[in-house]
């Protein structure tokens, strides 16, 4: 493996490392997102049977 300091590749503290990936709350809503993705999809598919009658 080459040297990454030579290509200008840092470590980043935990502080930094929160910021760009968004943290607790990033992940909160990902989980909300997804959660609510998987309660609408029953209702969807009924809905869609429901019109093609």
């Amino acid at each position: 493996m080459k040297n990454l300091e030579s290509y200008g590749v840092l470590e980043m503290k935990p502080k930094e490392m929160n910021e760009v990936s968004g943290g607790v709350l990033g992940l909160l809503a990902v989980a909300a997102i997804a959660l609510l993705a998987s309660s609408c999809a029953p209702g969807c598919a009924a809905a869609k049977a429901v019109y093609e009658r």
